[in-house]
């Protein structure tokens, strides 16, 4: 019974071996390292120029940075867009301003120019005055000259007949005072009739010439009231002039604004078009991302699950092989006061099996129950990493959701079940108690150089393996310089 208990538990762990070893195999290529070492004191560091799995970037990076750019460019040309109409609005403000201050100066030059049509009347009425004016005076001057010619022609008279017409001469001739009288009388009223010609002569001149001065001071006024209107109207036709222009200017503006936003509007559409399809193709990979993810995902919980069966069943069989190894110890004594006992005919065999028990170490039963309970919480803690497997990789950080290094990812997968563990991959080389790479469970610290992983079983970690790639899962041999294994539990 010893023996087959011990080919049995043997038989075992050849299995356990000879699956870890091929699971560990299976592993594809990873990167050649994540994170460089020489830091003791600080975060472990992190190159931001990593390449893909493959040697490459990472081509979801590059599709979110074209949808991000597309969805730049959409903002920016809709930014545009809003900006030309805001200036259609304010060409349009500025074209009824315009249109209303043109109209103005219509309404204004209208009035003007009625004002023009009554003056050049008033021009015209005052000229036929004038003209009226400067007949009577040319008829009061040809009155004067004939008054003046008549009285030359008087005087001339009176001069050559001075005597004639004397008072002495009327009495002389006269034969009777009433004769004398009536020739007195008649010299008074030519004399009387003289001077009333000549004052009737100086007050048409003078009315004459008054008026003639009045009607060509009116005349003046007029004309240079005409001129100033002139060049009033002058002005505002150079204003219509330039008001029609500045309209016909904003109407120009208004044009090419509207054909600017016609040509933002399909640019925009375009935009969409493109930001769509680029939005498709990314949410498609972000599916196939996703999938991949919860592939992982899968694929770490199914690799826990079966390295914790494996050695389940491992510790399992070290127990029913210690629980053997004990009753063949307790029943040995009966054997050898059998005689008739096949085993101590046999040429020793007793002997031989005493020696082999000797030679097997066999471990205690709570140290068995120990490694169970370890392995239950290692495989609990292991299975709550991967669950944030497709997070981000932040230098410095400690955020399981937005973003971690590698050892800020250990350290708070740890915090979660209450273990406190130091902040660098350095200080967590010294943490719990070192086991070796082949006794390696799941929830134990793979150390390297600069960098820190979690065992997950199956020859595999997660871990937060740099700026391209986030939190993944890899072979845990994919580097060389595995510098010690750290259980915590």
């Amino acid at each position: 019974m010893k023996r087959k208990a011990i080919s049995i538990f043997l038989a075992m762990l050849l299995m356990a071996q000879s699956s870890m070893t091929a699971g560990a195999t299976e592993v594809t290529s990873q990167p050649a390292e994540i994170e460089s070492s020489g830091q003791t004191e600080s975060v472990d560091s992190q190159s931001d120029n990593q390449t893909g799995l493959d040697g490459s970037s990472s081509t979801g990076a590059a599709d979110i940075a074209d949808l991000a750019q597309f969805q730049d460019e959409k903002e920016k040309k809709e930014k545009e867009l809003e900006d030309t109409q805001d200036n259609i609005t304010e060409l349009n403000r500025q074209r009824s301003t315009a249109s209303k201050e043109l109209s103005d100066l219509d309404s204004e030059l209208v009035t003007l120019l009625a004002s023009i049509d009554i003056l050049n009347d008033n021009v015209q009425e005052n000229k036929q005055k004038l003209n009226k004016v400067q007949n009577e005076y040319a008829e009061a001057k040809e009155t004067e000259k004939k008054q003046y010619d008549r009285m030359k022609k008087r005087i001339k008279f009176l001069y050559e007949n001075g005597d004639t017409l004397s008072i002495m001469n009327l009495l002389e001739e006269e034969n009777s005072f009433s004769g004398v009288l009536n020739g007195v009388e008649y010299v008074s009223k030519l004399y009387q009739f003289d001077r009333n010609m000549l004052s009737e002569y100086r007050d048409t001149k003078e009315k004459v010439s008054r008026l003639e001065s009045e009607t060509k001071k009116k005349q003046a006024e007029l004309e240079q009231t005409q001129e100033e209107l002139g060049q009033e109207q002058d002005a505002l036709e150079g204003l219509i002039d330039e008001k029609r222009l500045e309209v016909q200017d904003f109407d120009e503006q208004l044009e090419e604004a509207k054909a600017d936003v016609e040509s933002y509007r399909k640019e925009i559409e375009e935009l969409n078009e493109r930001y769509l399809e680029a939005a498709r193709i990314q949410a498609e990979q972000n599916r196939v991302q996703n999938q991949s993810v919860a592939d992982q995902v899968s694929q770490a919980h199914e690799v826990i699950r079966s390295t914790v069966e494996q050695r389940q069943a491992q510790l399992t069989a070290a127990q029913e092989a210690a629980g053997a190894a004990q009753e063949d110890q307790t029943a040995a004594p009966t054997e050898e006061l059998n005689p008739e006992s096949d085993d101590l005919v046999a040429d020793g065999t007793q002997e031989q099996a005493a020696e082999q028990n000797a030679e097997q170490p066999q471990q205690p039963a709570q140290d068995i129950a120990a490694d169970n309970e370890s392995l239950t919480k290692g495989s609990e803690i292991a299975g709550f990493a991967c669950q944030f497997i497709g997070n981000p990789y932040v230098w410095g950080g400690t955020d399981l959701y937005n973003g971690c290094d590698c050892s800020g990812f250990t350290q708070q997968v740890m915090a979660h079940f209450g273990i406190s563990i130091p902040r660098t991959s350095f200080e967590q080389r010294s943490c719990g108690r070192e086991v070796t790479y082949d006794q390696a469970q799941p929830g134990d610290l793979i150390c390297y150089s600069g960098h820190v992983a979690m065992y997950i079983g199956g020859g595999m970690i997660v871990h937060a393996a740099g700026t391209n790639y986030g939190i993944i899962t890899s072979s845990a041999t994919y580097r060389s310089d595995i510098l010690t294994v750290r259980r915590l539990v």
